[in-house]
């Protein structure tokens, strides 16, 4: 973030889980823990993670695993970045899964 100079501070990463019935505050918080800078998890209802995808146009689906073992189920999901500016203008960019994080970083630069 340090290439993007003082706009990093004005900068506020959010993960919002898209399986609140398995990302419990504790397990959420420990997801985040992982990222740096520090990003800001949400989660919410099932309803509410409902409505905040649909906002969104994000794509979620449960899947089975390949074991079929109920506890050890996937999540299908759009893979994008949604950048919010201060007038709540809405900016997306959807990257394949596998995308090398140099070019992630290179696009998220141009609209940042």
């Amino acid at each position: 973030m340090e290439q993007l100079g003082d706009l990093a501070d004005e900068i506020v990463p959010l993960f919002i889980t898209l399986d609140p019935e398995r990302d419990t505050l504790p397990i959420l918080k420990d997801y985040i823990s992982n990222f740096y800078p520090p990003i800001l998890g949400l989660t919410g209802t099932l309803a509410e993670t409902d409505v905040a995808a649909k906002t969104f146009r994000a794509f979620f689906r449960k899947e089975k695993s390949i074991d079929n073992d109920l506890k050890n189920y996937l999540i299908s999901h759009t893979s994008a970045f949604y950048v919010i500016d201060p007038k709540y203008n809405i900016m997306t960019k959807q990257f394949k899964c596998g995308t090398i994080p140099d070019k992630i970083f290179a696009c998220l630069t141009k609209i940042l």
